[in-house]
C-alpha cells in the first residue's frame, strides 16, 4: 500500500475495533448495497468496505493477525497489504456467503482466487461490461478502461450474470468463472418491485421518446463525446418538429457535482435552442428509481450503448440504439429495427418513426434474436426471489 494511501487511511479513520463477530454474510463493498436492499431484506449481515475513503474502521484481534500472517506470502505474490488484510477479515469473520453487485472489481477476483474453496463467492452483474466482446478487446488493447492483464485477473466462482449472451463470451474469451446463473437484470428487478410495493401505475405512453444520457465527461471518451451529441441533436430535432413528447433521463442525481458536470457536458456542446428544450424536458433523478420510471413510461427510448437500452428491450418494448460512427465498436449487440449504424438524419428520422407507429410485437418480430438471449427477463420469477434463493441454498 503506498504512504498516500496510507495517510488517506489514516485521515478517514474513526475506530479501531479489537473484537469482530461472526456473520453468515458478508457484503464486499458497501456500494453494493444500493442494488442490494430488496435482495437481503430480513437478514443479517457484514458490509467489508473495499474502498479507501468509504473504511473509517479497522479491526485488529488476534484472529485478524493469525490470518495476516499467515496469508502474508501473497505479498510477494502481487497482493497488497490491504488485500491480504481484508482476506483476514472474511476467514475471522467465517462466513458461508460473500456477495457483491461491483462485478467488475479486481480485488474481489484477487480475493476469490484465494478463498474460493472456503465460502460461496457470488457476484452479481449491474451494468453492461461488454467483456469478452470486441468492444472489450478494443479497450484492453488500449490499456485505458481495463488493464491489459485484466483477462489474467479475472475470476469470478459465481455469477449471476445478464443471460446466455455473457455466459458464451466469457467462456469464448477463457475468462474465468466457475458457475454461471442466468438471472437478468437486479435493477430492472428493484424497480419493478419498487412499483408493485408502492402501488405506483405506470403510463406506458406518457413520453414518445426517452434520451438516455450517456455523458463523455473522461478524456478518455473524447471520441464518444461527438456521437452522443450529434444523437442527441438529432433526437431533439424531431421531437420539436414532431412535437413529440420528450423525456431526457439524465445519468446523475440532481444537485451532486457529477451532475454538474453532466449539465455543463450538455451546455457546452449545444446550441441555446437545444439545451432550453433540454432542461426543460429533463428527467429530474432523486433516486435509483427515477431514471426508470421515464424509461419505462415511454414509448421507445433512443441511446448508444446504455445498458438502460437492454433492460428496456429485454422487458419487450421498443428502442433505438444510434451508432454515430463508423467504428463498429459501438454497435448495439442486437441487429434490427432496434439499430442503426451511422444515420443522417433523415435516416435516424425515418428510424424513429416507423418504430413509433408499429406496436411491440410488430417492432420484436423485426429483431435478428430474442433480446431474452442477451438479457434474460423471466416473467414468472423475479430475479430477487432467485437471488434469495440462491443465497438461502448456502446458509443451510
Amino acid at each position: 500500500m503506498k504512504l498516500k494511501k496510507i495517510f488517506f487511511l489514516l485521515k478517514n479513520l474513526k475506530k479501531i475495533k479489537f473484537k469482530l463477530n461472526k456473520e453468515n454474510i458478508i457484503i464486499y463493498d458497501g456500494t453494493s448495497l444500493r442494488h442490494l436492499h430488496y435482495t437481503l431484506k430480513d437478514l443479517k449481515y457484514f458490509v467489508l468496505e473495499d474502498r479507501l475513503e468509504r473504511i473509517n474502521i479497522i479491526y485488529f484481534t488476534p484472529s485478524v493477525l493469525f490470518y495476516i500472517l499467515n496469508y502474508f506470502n501473497l505479498f510477494f505474490r502481487g497482493y497488497s497489504l490491504k488485500l491480504i488484510y481484508t482476506i483476514s477479515l472474511i476467514r475471522t469473520i467465517d462466513p458461508k456467503v460473500v456477495l457483491t453487485s461491483i462485478d467488475n472489481s479486481i480485488n474481489f477476483f484477487l480475493i476469490s482466487k484465494i478463498l474460493k474453496n472456503k465460502f460461496f463467492l457470488l457476484a452479481i452483474q449491474n451494468t453492461n461490461r461488454f467483456v469478452g466482446t470486441e468492444k472489450f478487446q478494443h479497450h484492453l488493447d488500449e490499456g485505458k478502461i481495463f488493464p491489459k492483464n485484466y483477462r489474467d485477473l479475472f475470476y469470478i466462482p459465481n455469477y449471476i450474470c445478464f443471460g446466455e449472451h455473457v455466459k458464451k463470451n466469457l467462456t469464448k474469451n477463457k475468462l474465468k468463472v466457475d458457475k454461471f446463473f442466468t438471472f437478468g437484470s437486479l435493477q430492472v428487478g428493484n424497480f419493478l418491485h419498487h412499483v408493485r410495493e408502492n402501488n405506483i401505475k405506470l403510463d406506458k405512453k406518457l413520453f414518445d421518446i426517452c434520451f438516455i444520457s450517456e455523458p463523455a465527461l473522461s478524456n478518455e471518451l473524447s471520441n464518444f463525446k461527438e456521437l452522443i451529441i450529434k444523437l442527441l441533436k438529432y433526437s431533439i430535432k424531431i421531437s420539436i418538429l414532431n412535437n413529440l413528447k420528450f423525456i431526457f433521463v439524465n445519468k446523475y442525481f440532481e444537485n451532486t457535482e457529477e451532475s454538474k458536470e453532466e449539465i455543463n457536458f450538455y451546455k457546452t456542446n449545444l446550441d441555446a435552442e437545444e439545451f432550453s428544450f433540454l432542461i426543460n424536458n429533463k428527467n429530474i433523478k432523486q433516486n435509483i428509481y427515477s431514471s426508470y420510471l421515464g424509461l419505462f413510461q415511454s414509448t421507445m427510448a433512443i441511446g448508444c450503448q446504455s445498458t438502460m437500452l437492454l433492460q428496456k428491450i429485454s422487458c419487450k418494448e421498443k428502442i433505438l440504439s444510434c451508432n454515430m460512427s463508423n467504428d463498429k465498436i459501438f454497435d448495439f449487440e442486437i441487429k434490427g429495427i432496434c439499430s442503426i449504424f451511422n444515420p443522417s438524419y433523415d435516416d435516424f428520422q425515418s428510424r424513429v418513426k416507423m418504430i413509433l407507429s408499429i406496436n411491440n410485437g410488430e417492432y420484436l418480430k423485426k429483431l435478428d434474436y430474442d433480446p431474452n438471449y442477451y438479457l434474460n427477463f423471466d416473467e414468472n420469477e423475479n430475479i430477487i426471489d432467485k437471488t434469495r434463493g440462491l443465497i438461502n441454498k448456502n446458509l443451510n
